[in-house]
């Protein structure tokens, strides 16, 4: 069995984020990954290879980065010939990005610095700094400056929310109170 998939079937089964991340550092399995790098998914993309990550990148569960597609295996067959090849594209994720959950990141896509994924976008270009992209097909949505001003009112406890060691019971409280919840 290659190197390769033994680190894939070893990641899979690592529960904690923290320590899959260290482990794929620790293997050099991506193309770089500079400081302040964590890696959610617990599927490994099929060619890390082609995967720059710099300093700060934070990629939540379940996104996956396609680096190729195989469209030339169903043109060699049509055509009954052999002269497709394989489309490669490299994906680069620069400092201070958040990839939110269950994202899609396709080939040759290059993000920031300072961009936020949202959840479940389909990145299918690539995206300068200071903003926040989301849909399908990835789009801008708003600012980082102003997600980063929005986080930090509430980290501060504005409009009643309590976030330090808030249990899960006051949590749903304040929700209730707000009348979030019928």
């Amino acid at each position: 069995m290659d190197r390769n998939l033994w680190i894939k079937i070893r990641c899979y089964l690592m529960f904690n984020g923290r320590k899959r991340t260290e482990y794929l550092v620790k293997k050099k399995i991506f193309k770089s990954v500079g400081d302040g790098f964590v890696f959610f998914p617990r599927k490994i993309p099929q060619d890390p290879q082609f995967i720059s990550f710099h300093n700060n990148v934070v990629v939540a569960t379940d996104v996956m980065f396609v680096n190729h597609d195989i469209i030339h295996e169903m043109f060699n067959v049509k055509c009954k010939k052999n002269e497709y090849k394989k489309f490669f594209q490299c994906i680069e994720i620069k400092d201070n990005v958040f990839i939110g959950a269950r994202s899609l990141i396709m080939p040759g896509v290059t993000l920031g610095p300072d961009v936020v994924v949202a959840a479940g976008s389909v990145v299918t270009k690539s995206f300068g700094g200071g903003v926040v992209i989301g849909g399908n097909p990835a789009r801008v949505i708003g600012s980082i400056e102003k997600l980063e001003k929005t986080r930090l009112e509430y980290s501060k406890g504005k409009d009643g929310w309590q976030t330090k060691d808030v249990e899960a019971e006051l949590a749903w409280e304040l929700w209730n109170e707000k009348g979030n919840i019928k």
